[in-house]
């Protein structure tokens, strides 16, 4: 039987969305962001920004950032991944607030 566009594992090098849902997300300069909430995809299927929450204490005052794609670098392991923006803290408060539909 012909392969009908199913796979039978990630691509080489590829991750998978329920890798990246709850990974810790940090800057360049190691300050702790927050984990990714949610992943913004756009209509052709790609991702092109994470959603996390920044500012706020325990949850309080917290609001939404949608954070580029083309901002972010994957780090750590296969089962544990990490991702890098090239935003500061001050930045990402001062980032407009993401409106969910």
């Amino acid at each position: 039987m012909p392969n009908r566009g199913y796979l039978e594992s990630a691509p080489v090098n590829g991750t998978q969305a329920s890798d990246l849902i709850g990974a810790n997300v940090r800057t360049d300069a190691d300050d702790d962001i927050g984990s990714v909430s949610e992943l913004i995809i756009d209509e052709s299927g790609q991702v092109v920004a994470i959603l996390v929450g920044v500012g706020g204490f325990l949850g309080m005052g917290e609001k939404d950032v949608a954070i580029g794609w083309d901002h972010i670098t994957l780090s750590g392991t296969a089962d544990d991944k990490d991702l890098v923006v090239d935003v500061t803290s001050d930045q990402l408060r001062s980032a407009p607030s993401f409106a969910k539909r």
